[in-house]
Parts: C-alpha cells; sequence; structure tokens
C-alpha cells in the first residue's frame, strides 16, 4: 500500500515536470526559430538571395541561383552560422521559393516568376494555413483551416517534441506512431502538412492529442489531433523591404 501511494505521488510530480520541460524546451526552439529567420533576413541583405537548401546533410547550401535545383530540404546551418539541430536533435526543414535564390536585379529590373534575376515583381509560392472559425459559414467552428500567410518566400520547421519525421544530422529520419514519412499516421493530420514537400504548411498551436482526434474542417467537434510542430516564415513584403533597405533593391 506504501508502495502505491509513493507511485501515485511521484506520478502526479513527474508528469508536471515532464509538461514544464516540453514548455521550456518548445520556447527554446521558438527563440532558435526567430534567430534563423533573422540571419536568414541578413543573408539576403548581404547576399542579395536567399540561401539554397541543405540536401545532402553537410550544413551548406546545395546549388545556386537561377533556382536551386531542389527547393525544399533541410536548413543550410554552416551557411548561415548556427547550430544544426532543435533542441530535440533534429535538423530545420528549410524551403524557399526558387525566384528568391536568384541574384538581385540591378538598375529598375523588376524581374518577375520565372526569369533569373529577384526583383520587386517576384511574389513567393509558399502557404501557411491554420485553423479557426469560418465566418462565412454561421456557426461558431474551431477546425476550419484559414490562410495565415500567402506568397511567402521561405519557411521553417521544426518536427516539435515529437520529431515525427524529424531528421538527424546523420539522416535518421524519426517515424510516427503508424505509416511512413511522409506521415500517413491517421492521428498527425495537420503534421502531414509539414512532412510532406509542397508548398503548403500548418502553424498553429500545441494539442496533445487522443483518441478519436481529428483536425477535420467544418462542424466537427472531436478533439484536434496531436500537434507541436513549429512553423516560422519570411513574408515576400518583410524581404523585399530588407533588400531594398539594404541597397541590394532599388
Amino acid at each position: 500500500m506504501v508502495l502505491l501511494v509513493v507511485g501515485l505521488l511521484l506520478g502526479a510530480i513527474l508528469l508536471p515536470i515532464a509538461t514544464q520541460y516540453r514548455i521550456r524546451e518548445t520556447r527554446n526552439a521558438q527563440q532558435q526559430i526567430e534567430e534563423i529567420r533573422q540571419a536568414l533576413i541578413g543573408f539576403a541583405q548581404s547576399q542579395g538571395r536567399l540561401p539554397c537548401p541543405d540536401t545532402d546533410l553537410d550544413g551548406l547550401e546545395n546549388g545556386t541561383g537561377p533556382g536551386c535545383g531542389n527547393n525544399n530540404g533541410f536548413l543550410p546551418y554552416a551557411t548561415i552560422g548556427l547550430p544544426a539541430t532543435d533542441p530535440w536533435g533534429h535538423l530545420f526543414v528549410y524551403r524557399v521559393a526558387t525566384e528568391f535564390t536568384n541574384t538581385a536585379a540591378t538598375g529598375l529590373s523588376c524581374g518577375g516568376a520565372g526569369d533569373s534575376q529577384l526583383g520587386l515583381c517576384d511574389n513567393g509560392n509558399i502557404t501557411i494555413f491554420t485553423r479557426g472559425d469560418n465566418p462565412a459559414t454561421g456557426p461558431i467552428e474551431t477546425k476550419n483551416p484559414n490562410n495565415y500567410a500567402t506568397n511567402a518566400a521561405a519557411v521553417i520547421v521544426s518536427f516539435g517534441p515529437n520529431g515525427y519525421c524529424g531528421t538527424d544530422p546523420n539522416g535518421v529520419q524519426l517515424a510516427p506512431v503508424t505509416g511512413a514519412c511522409p506521415t500517413t499516421d491517421v492521428t498527425t493530420t495537420d503534421e502531414f502538412e509539414n512532412s510532406d514537400t509542397d508548398g503548403t504548411f500548418v502553424s498553429r498551436s500545441y494539442t496533445s492529442g487522443g483518441t478519436g482526434c481529428s483536425d477535420n474542417a467544418g462542424t466537427d467537434t472531436t478533439i484536434f489531433c496531436e500537434f507541436d510542430d513549429l512553423t516560422v516564415w519570411i513574408p515576400t513584403s518583410l524581404l523585399l523591404g530588407k533588400l531594398i533597405e539594404a541597397g541590394q533593391l532599388p
């Protein structure tokens, strides 16, 4: 009986400690990912372009403009001079709109999608959405997919504490509970969007998931599935403004 009571007390203590640890590490990751965004903007201000993704795990960008050959990969951490992994030991996913890897145009050249120079007419092609109410449908919803940002120039993702589909510096990828990566696990619906290679990503609050979870849109009232990814992006307007500020664009 004494051992049972002690076990219950330890369980009551350890759970909050685990929660506090997750919160602290998530806060550290949020600070780290914001530093990454600032470093990428600084790189663009000095080089006139964003770096290409790292696709061979050496921390250096692979490819150069016009285009990169591959606009989805990992953060080129050595190129921008930052640590390789998030607090959970996984590389940051990095996707960039290829026109922003082109060298900035000189003079009054506007540039534009599909050409070989970065200019004021360029626009990103990355979309970030979140979940919330759709005012147009009447009843209050919590799971309608709403655009958070469109036409972003770049996005950086940490797969968070659960690390599903995260890759370590040796190229070892952590699989989800079921399925494979990109995750087909029905309990990580929104995390699927961050683990595939298209131009759509999700940014929303942490949810712990549970039995019978669903991330479906509409009036579905069941519990959200687990989501602990951290997603940060660079808006096109911000990047162009920073390039003008640095004298890279007129």
